[in-house]
């Protein structure tokens, strides 16, 4: 929790894990290019990150995956990329004269 992102933000989220293990070695990713940019495991069944959402990153659901040694524990659609606030890149040509077309 929290579920869901717009594009562009980072996020704290606490996820939650059933008859898992999770450990110091534990690794937890996520779909379409979010970044785990850090992970605290709280318990066996207990983490919380901070997730880095690119601004690209294409609306909708993602999944998610924590792994220890050779456990796998996964959720499809567990995590939502919204839109995110949108903003110009660029804009040209940088200068017109005046009375120009």
């Amino acid at each position: 929790m929290p579920n869901t992102s717009p594009q562009g933000a980072t996020v704290t989220v606490t996820v939650t894990g059933q008859n898992t293990h999770w450990d110091g070695s534990t690794t937890f990713s996520f779909g379409d290019g979010i970044v785990v940019a850090s992970a605290t495991v709280n318990s066996e069944t207990s983490a919380t990150l901070t997730l880095a959402i690119p601004a690209y990153a294409g609306e909708g659901p993602t999944g998610a995956t924590a792994q220890t040694a050779g456990e796998v524990a996964n959720i499809s659609n567990g995590f939502v990329v919204t839109a995110g606030t949108p903003y110009l890149l660029s804009s040209g040509p940088g200068s017109v004269p005046q009375q120009g077309r």
